[in-house]
């Protein structure tokens, strides 16, 4: 999967990295469904349905931010991986809110587990 490429095969807006807060969005294209994948775990992260939104998703994240890909409508999240103890300073200084676009169905899928993970309404 392209790393930061949205559903027809362009760059996501948005550009990951540092200590500072970043945002991200996609457009929907000719998606029909969503599919959003934390493939390395989750960490102080809400989700959401966003009826109001014309993207694929829109993400904000503070702190350490994660990569995103996009393929078709696949969102991909990406946290680094860190020791244990390294890990919880990361989840201590970030966070996210990912809204994703309501009129599609979505499936969410978490990998490695989750710490501080909110479902919002869908």
């Amino acid at each position: 999967m392209p790393d930061r490429m949205s559903g027809n095969g362009m760059p996501a807006t948005g550009q990951p990295g540092g200590s500072i807060g970043r945002d991200f969005s996609a457009p929907l294209g000719s998606a029909t469904s969503g599919r959003l994948i934390f493939s390395s775990g989750a960490s102080n992260v809400t989700v959401h349905a966003d009826p109001t939104t014309e993207d694929l998703y829109r993400a904000r994240f503070e702190g350490n931010v994660p990569t995103l890909g996009v393929q078709g409508g696949t969102v991909t999240v990406r946290y680094p991986r860190f020791s244990s103890f390294d890990w919880l300073h990361y989840r201590r200084d970030s966070g996210g809110t990912i809204a994703l676009n309501a009129s599609i169905p979505w499936h969410i899928e978490v990998r490695d587990g989750a710490l501080e993970f909110e479902e919002g309404t869908f």
